[in-house]
C-alpha cells in the first residue's frame, strides 16, 4: 500500500455496496429478459446494448476500484496520480492490477470457461483485449454508440462471462475494505451447482455422498452425466445405482423449466448434449477443469450409403437412442456429430454381443435425413427397436443386412 490501508479509506464500503448492487441490478435484469428472437439482425444488437454498456462500465469501474484499493487511493486519486488509468481499455486495466487479484481473477474466469465452452478464449487476458476491440480500445465506444453508427465493426461479446468476471472482481475488492474477511472466492461451478440446487429441496446428505461417491466426487459433474443418462432413457429403476437417476428424473422439469438463470440453461444444453459440440460435460479433478466428454466412436466414413436404401418416416432421433439402450445394447455414439466432411460418417454403433446384432446410424451435414443400418435381421424381429422402426415400411435387404432412413431431429 503506498498511502493508506485500502481498509480505512472512507470510500471502501460505500464503493462496494453501489458496484454490488449495480452488478446484482444488471444480471436480475439480464436474466428476466425477453430472450425471443427477432428476425431482424439490428434487433438482437439493440436487445444486447444495455446490458453490455452496462457490463463494460461494470467492469471497468471494478478493475479500477481494485487498483485503487492496492495503492491505498481512492479511484479519483488514481487518476490524478497516472493519467494513463484514464481509459475504457479492460484489457489494459486488468494487465495493470496486482498479481494477488489477476491470479483469483484468472483463476475464476478458466473455471468459468471451462464450465461453458461456448467462449473458446481459454485466458482472461485475451478475452479482456478480444471484447476491448484490440490494441485501440475501441470496443467500449463502439458499443456504446452500437445503436447510430452501422459502420463501424463492434466487438464479440458474452454478457454472461462479463456479469461473471464483473461480479468476481467485487469479490475480490471486498476483503480489501472489510476487515478480517475472507480472501476466499466461491468459483463458478460451485455457483452454478447451488442454483441447481434450489430445485433440490428433497436431496439429503445420503444422495449428495452418493453423488460424490459414484461420479468423480464433483455433484455438478453427477449431475450432467445424469442428465445425460436421462435423455438417453437408460435410468433403469431396477439398477439401485440409477437411484439418482431416478429422484434426477423427477427433478428434470422444474430443472429445466423453471429456472431463470442463463447459465443454468446454458449448462443444461451442454450436459444433455444438445450444443454446437454436441459432447456432455464432466469435471476434472487434477486440472480443477471442467471439459467436453471426447468421443467414444472412431470417426468412419463411406463415400454414400447403400443404393436404393429407402425414405423412413420421421422419427425422433433421441426415440430411437432409448429404445437401443432399452433393448440392452453397448452403444458407442459420437453424440451427435456429423461433420463438415462431405462423405457420410457413422455417429453411432450398437452392438448385443448375443445375437450379434449390430446397429449403425450413417450422417451427412448437408443430408435432411440420417440412414440406419442394421446387421443380422433375422435376429432384429423380436426387439423393440425393430417394431420400433418397421412402421409397416418395405425395407431394403442386402444380404443380411436391412437399411432405412430417420429423418435428423430438428
Amino acid at each position: 500500500m503506498s498511502k493508506n490501508d485500502a481498509s480505512t479509506l472512507p470510500w471502501g464500503r460505500e464503493v462496494l455496496q453501489r458496484l454490488w448492487a449495480a452488478q446484482k441490478a444488471t444480471s436480475d435484469a439480464f436474466q428476466n429478459r425477453d430472450s425471443g428472437r427477432d428476425l431482424h439482425p439490428g434487433t438482437d444488437i439493440a436487445n444486447h446494448w444495455p446490458f453490455i454498456t452496462d457490463c463494460y462500465s461494470g467492469v471497468e469501474q471494478s478493475f479500477k476500484a481494485t487498483i485503487a484499493s492496492h495503492k491505498g487511493l481512492t479511484v479519483g486519486q488514481l487518476l490524478e496520480e497516472d493519467q494513463k488509468y484514464k481509459n475504457h481499455h479492460i484489457g489494459r486495466l486488468f494487465s495493470w492490477m496486482d498479481e494477488e487479484a489477476k491470479e483469483a481473477l484468472n483463476e475464476y474466469y478458466e473455471r468459468f470457461q471451462s464450465l461453458h465452452n461456448y467462449i473458446a478464449v481459454s485466458d482472461l487476458q485475451t478475452f479482456l483485449n478480444e471484447v476491448s476491440g484490440g490494441p485501440g480500445g475501441k470496443g467500449y465506444e463502439r458499443w456504446r454508440y452500437a445503436l447510430v453508427d452501422t459502420e463501424s465493426k463492434i466487438p464479440r461479446n458474452s454478457v454472461e462471462c462479463m456479469l461473471a468476471i464483473w461480479e468476481a472482481t467485487v469479490k475480490v475488492l471486498k476483503p480489501r475494505v472489510n476487515p478480517g474477511m475472507s480472501k476466499y472466492i466461491v468459483m463458478p461451478d460451485r455457483e452454478l451447482l447451488r442454483a441447481i440446487s434450489v430445485n433440490f429441496s428433497n436431496m439429503n446428505c445420503e444422495d449428495i455422498t452418493a453423488l460424490r461417491t459414484l461420479y468423480q466426487k464433483n455433484e455438478l459433474s453427477a449431475v450432467a452425466r445424469l442428465l445425460w443418462k436421462d435423455r438417453r432413457g437408460i435410468c433403469r429403476e431396477a439398477d439401485d445405482s440409477d437411484r439418482l437417476s431416478l429422484f434426477l428424473r423427477r427433478k428434470l422439469n422444474a430443472i429445466k423449466c423453471k429456472s431463470d438463470n442463463a447459465n443454468v440453461s446454458r449448462f443444461i444444453t451442454r450436459a444433455v448434449g444438445k450444443d454446437v459440440s454436441g459432447l456432455s460435460v464432466r469435471w476434472n479433478a487434477e486440472r480443477k477443469r471442467f471439459e467436453d466428454v471426447p468421443w467414444n466412436l472412431p470417426e468412419r466414413y463411406a463415400d454414400s450409403v447403400p443404393t436404393g436404401a429407402q425414405k423412413y418416416p420421421p422419427k425422433d432421433y433421441d426415440d430411437l437412442l432409448r429404445k437401443i439402450y432399452q433393448e440392452g445394447f453397448d452403444v458407442r455414439e459420437n453424440l451427435g456429430r456429423v461433420p463438415d466432411d462431405p462423405k457420410w460418417c457413422c455417429v453411432l454403433e450398437a452392438k448385443r454381443q448375443e445375437s450379434e446384432l449390430v446397429l449403425r446410424i450413417w450422417a451427412q451435414k448437408s443430408a435432411p435425413y440420417h440412414y440406419v443400418e442394421m446387421e443380422g435381421s433375422d435376429s432384429w424381429k423380436a426387439t423393440s427397436v425393430r417394431t420400433w422402426l418397421s412402421g409397416g415400411c418395405e425395407l431394403v435387404q442386402v444380404g443380411n443386412r436391412e437399411f432405412e432412413v430417420v429423418r435428423k431431429p430438428a
